[in-house]
C-alpha cells in the first residue's frame, strides 16, 4: 500500500504521540505501507519542524533523528506533474505526489481543502482516523 501523509499529520506524531498517529507510524515501521514524499512536502516538513524546535516544543536531537529515519525509510517521488485543484495552492504538492507516486491514500487532517476532495484519480483522501481503521483491518 502506497501512502502520502500530510506534513501536519507527521509533525503531530512528534508533538503528541497520540494513539491514532502512533498506530499509523507503528504500521509504517512494520511495513504495512510505504510512505511517499516529494521534495516540496519535505521542504514543508522541515520548515514546520524548525518552527517547533525554535519554540522549544521539540528537542533538536529528537527531531533530527526522526527526520533521518523518515528520509531513510520513505520513498522519494520525483515531481513530474503540475496539479492545480486545491483552493489552497500549497496543498497541490500533496496531490502531485499522490499522482506521481501512484498512491493508494493521502492521509490528511485538512478538512477545509483536501478531505472534501475525497478522491483524486485512484487515490482516496482520508483522515488519520479512517486510515487507522484501514490498517487495523490489515495488521
Amino acid at each position: 500500500m502506497r501512502v502520502v501523509i500530510d506534513a501536519n499529520v507527521i509533525v503531530s506524531f512528534l508533538l503528541t504521540r497520540g494513539e491514532t498517529i502512533s498506530s499509523i507510524f507503528y504500521a509504517w515501521e512494520k511495513e504495512v505501507f510505504v510512505m511517499l514524499i516529494n521534495t516540496e512536502i519535505w521542504k514543508e516538513l522541515e520548515e514546520v519542524i524548525e518552527r517547533i524546535e525554535v519554540k522549544g516544543v521539540v528537542d533538536h536531537l529528537v527531531s533530527s533523528a526522526f527526520k533521518r529515519h523518515l528520509r531513510k525509510n520513505s520513498i522519494k517521488v520525483p515531481i513530474r506533474s503540475k496539479v492545480d485543484i486545491s483552493k489552497d495552492k500549497k496543498d497541490n504538492r500533496y496531490l502531485a505526489c499522490v499522482k506521481d507516486g501512484n498512491a493508494d491514500y493521502l492521509v490528511t487532517g485538512d478538512s477545509k481543502h483536501l478531505l472534501p476532495i475525497k478522491k483524486f484519480g485512484k487515490t482516496k483522501i482520508i483522515s488519520p482516523v479512517q486510515f487507522k481503521e484501514i490498517i487495523s483491518e490489515i495488521h
